[in-house]
């Protein structure tokens, strides 16, 4: 159509001379394609408005998901300047706010926390801090924690984007930590009660084994008779079952003396 209505022009302003112009033909062409151009010009603004909807939508959709993360979430440019972050990093580095804007530049935001209230540093300068967190986020390989001056712990992940940005992923560890400190406290309690129970035992053993063997040596020595015979047999039954519950007694606190030195290792 395009070509067609081309070569009519040419040949009505004398671009070509070898035919007489049909001016009622070349009318028809051009009206021809203002109806097409204008159906072109239609649908490519449809194309256009349904493409920016989806997009839009898919914007939309995106947003919500990141601000209902239940972690911080911050995207940062090449230039390591942060483009947008969610509502709970907000949460997160409360003393930060004014500071989690658009265009921020990170070295400024870790600078502020090193020097604010924000981040617990002790014993670790300052300096060393900020030189150490810039020298991790160039060459970030792992998650890392931060524990902050309320008592909070924060893990922090960082990956690079293909463009040369950040994406950020900060997580509250606080009640992980706090669950894993108190069941240390609970473990070294259990086995400073347990080396107590031992110790205790063990006392208790030796205590009793030293009264028993001299039970045990006087009533063998009357059962045999070394120092003259008993005269009332009922005596004699007597001794003997002293002597049997005394070496009875002796058996069990021998195997308890054993039971404590195999909780205590040092069971040979």
């Amino acid at each position: 159509m395009h070509r067609l209505l081309e070569r009519q022009l040419r040949q009505a302003t004398g671009g070509e001379s070898a035919a007489p112009v049909d001016y009622q033909k070349l009318l028809n062409l051009i009206s021809q394609a203002y109806e097409e151009s204008d159906r072109e010009r239609r649908l490519t603004g449809r194309a256009h408005q349904l493409l920016g909807g989806e997009l839009e939508a898919l914007n939309a959709r995106l947003r919500d998901a990141i601000a209902h993360i239940g972690a911080g979430f911050a995207i940062w440019d090449s230039g390591d300047r942060l483009v947008l972050c969610n509502e709970r990093l907000h949460e997160m580095y409360g003393d930060c706010v004014e500071l989690l804007r658009p265009g921020v530049d990170f070295a400024s935001l870790i600078g502020h926390q090193a020097e604010g209230a924000l981040v617990d540093l002790a014993p670790e300068p300052a300096d060393n801090w900020v030189t150490r967190r810039l020298a991790s986020r160039r060459n970030p390989v792992a998650s890392f924690e931060i524990r902050l001056r309320d008592g909070r712990f924060l893990s922090v992940r960082e990956e690079r984007t293909t463009e040369g940005g950040t994406v950020e992923l900060v997580t509250d560890v606080t009640r992980i930590r706090r669950n894993e400190q108190e069941l240390l406290r609970a473990k070294e309690q259990a086995e400073l009660a347990n080396r107590a129970k031992t110790e205790f035992l063990t006392n208790m053993s030796h205590e009793l084994r030293t009264p028993l063997n001299a039970i045990i040596g006087f009533s063998e020595v009357m059962c045999e008779g070394i120092f003259g015979q008993l005269d009332n047999p009922r005596y004699r039954d007597y001794v003997r079952d002293i002597r049997a519950s005394a070496n009875h007694l002796l058996e069990i606190i021998n195997d308890i003396l054993d039971l404590s030195k195999i909780e205590a290792g040092r069971l040979e």
